[in-house]
């Protein structure tokens, strides 16, 4: 029997999980299921009363967890804002549009995870070129700036967002973690050959 390999089975997991955690934690979505069945306010109204406000709270940790689980992803989707910004949306609308375009880059990433896992068991052996020692330098300093920038943002505002940054900072460590193997297995191929 043939195994499923992490790429294909990352994507699908890890999207169950995103949708599951907004669904639980997304203040408006609690707001919409529990209105739902919601007489108007009067017969002209359309819409339930509380829909031209904007709800003004911390982001609840189920929504946090979602977000920095996918931190990759939800950085990815705030290239769309132009778009948002662009159709007018505030407030509930740019909330659902925010966790819609996260939801379509979730998958890219988890693909992108498991497709260098189930890589890591290949022999192929690539040579070191100068691009790739540039590319390699240059995601250390990224890494680098970014558990500054986190670390600092623990000292800065102690009690908001912690379970996001503690899991921007878990990303933080895993690239670590990836860019110093990929030097490591750079140094023994060199040594071979």
């Amino acid at each position: 029997m043939r195994r499923i390999g992490y790429r294909r089975m990352f994507p699908f997991v890890a999207l169950l999980l995103y949708a599951g955690l907004i669904w639980f934690g997304c203040p408006y979505i609690w707001l919409d299921r529990h209105l739902a069945g919601a007489k108007p306010t009067t017969s002209t109204d359309t819409e339930p009363e509380w829909d031209l406000h904007c709800l003004w709270t911390t982001m609840p940790i189920s929504e946090q967890l979602a977000n920095g689980l996918n931190l990759p992803a939800v950085l990815a989707a705030s290239v769309l804002e132009p778009l948002r910004d662009r159709m007018h949306l505030v407030c509930r609308e740019a909330e659902y549009f925010g966790h819609a375009a996260t939801g379509l880059f979730v998958p890219l990433l988890w693909y992108i995870v498991g497709w260098q896992i189930d890589k890591r068991g290949s022999p192929r052996i690539r040579r070191r070129t100068r691009l790739r020692k540039l590319l390699v330098y240059a995601g250390i300093l990224i890494v680098l700036v970014a558990a500054v920038l986190v670390t600092a943002s623990f000292f800065l505002t102690p009690g908001e967002f912690l379970v996001m940054r503690v899991s921007a900072l878990g990303w933080v460590c895993l690239g670590a973690c990836a860019l110093f193997v990929r030097v490591r297995r750079a140094h023994a191929v060199s040594r071979l050959a």
